[in-house]
């Protein structure tokens, strides 16, 4: 199931004090399952149960929050004084008998979510699955947006504007900033860190006027298996060209792929990425190529093995006929990948394991000639 949410800066700004903290879980998550623009959108309904925290509840109390989701709207500031009120949904409710949610969205709010070329913020759902409170999840999205510049500042009025309530400054740092923070530092990618502005009063006394937020980045260490394959994948000329695998494009993979995934996909690229190319997009969109499930027929894999051990380039020398684990030595010797690795894609996608090896087979064939 898909976990990352994607939509424009403008939601991260929104007015979300009516939503409780489930409500806003439950929004999110309906968000990181959109694709492509639908009229109605359906899905099932445990999955997303499990991730709100509802596993061991009964349908009909989440039938309950459904309805209560469906009647919320957000409101929008344009300026210090106007607002856009957007209605989320025109339709969302849960259908008993079926166990699943149909889904459709607002004309006006569907902008939102789906044009996201630009000013837009992206983010995993596992960094707000655990959170306890919803203010860290609205400050870690805040932050999302506000990330390229590297800190936001919000006056105390535009601070209690946005939580919906009025808090003393000591009630603010107590239940709402210190609690924040402490979440977002530990849960997510990020470091938030937090500052005080103060203007003066009678008698010398002082009372806080703002906030500034400095935001930053949690860098990631790459398992070594991780670095072997970036290493390998950028051997490609192509993609070596596009420049578009690096630390920062590379920790964006890590979101949406497990790391296996992507040792295994970054693989497939390398072998399969014959022609240029200048987006991320199109990469994550081989290595899912490479998630894909393929059967391979008992024939097929006796073709493959012919291929293999019996190549038409071969026959036309007097090398000797290599066996798998002969191809096998000489590629680990030479593409600083571990036997786990292979096994793995062995078990898990055949038909790539036997290619990667007719890959080396040439390799090796190509160094006996030289």
């Amino acid at each position: 199931m898909k976990t990352i949410v994607k939509h424009q800066n403008k939601l991260a700004y929104a007015k979300f004090d009516h939503f409780h903290l489930r409500e806003l879980k439950l929004f999110f998550k309906l968000l990181s399952l959109l694709e492509e623009n639908k009229n109605i959108y359906t899905y099932t309904a445990k999955d997303i149960k499990n991730f709100i925290g509802m596993k061991d509840q009964t349908y009909e109390k989440f039938e309950i929050l459904i309805r209560s989701l469906q009647k919320k709207n957000i409101e929008i500031f344009t300026n210090s004084q106007d607002s856009d009120v957007y209605s989320i949904f025109s339709i969302l409710k849960f259908k008993r008998g079926e166990k699943i949610i149909e889904v459709k969205y607002g004309e006006d709010f569907l902008p939102l979510i789906l044009d996201v070329d630009k000013n837009y913020c992206r983010y995993n759902l596992k960094y707000i699955e655990n959170m306890k409170s919803k203010y860290s999840i609205l400050f870690y999205i805040r932050s999302k947006a506000e990330y390229f510049k590297g800190k936001f500042t919000l006056t105390k009025e535009d601070f209690l504007k946005f939580l919906g309530k009025n808090y003393s400054s000591n009630n603010i740092d107590k239940k709402i900033i210190f609690p924040m923070i402490e979440e977002i530092n530990s849960l997510t990618d990020l470091n938030l860190k937090v500052s005080k502005t103060y203007e003066g009063q009678k008698r010398g006394r002082t009372k806080v006027s703002g906030y500034t937020f400095q935001i930053s980045k949690k860098k990631i260490t790459l398992s070594e298996a991780i670095k072997k394959s970036v290493k390998l994948a950028k051997k490609n000329i192509f993609i070596s060209k596009s420049k578009v695998l690096n630390d920062e494009t590379v920790e964006r993979l890590l979101e949406e792929f497990s790391e296996k995934k992507l040792v295994d996909g970054l693989l497939y690229a390398y072998k399969e990425i014959n022609k240029d190319f200048s987006t991320l997009k199109y990469l994550k969109t081989v290595i899912s190529r490479a998630m894909e499930p393929i059967e391979v027929k008992k024939e097929e894999k006796e073709n493959i093995n012919k291929d293999i051990n019996t190549p038409e380039e071969k026959q036309q020398t007097n090398y000797p006929q290599y066996s798998e684990k002969e191809i096998l030595i000489y590629t680990l010797k030479h593409e600083n990948l571990s036997l786990d690795f292979f096994e793995t894609m062995k078990r898990k996608n055949k038909v790539m394991y036997y290619n990667t090896l007719k890959v080396q087979l040439k390799k090796m064939q190509k160094s006996q000639s030289e």
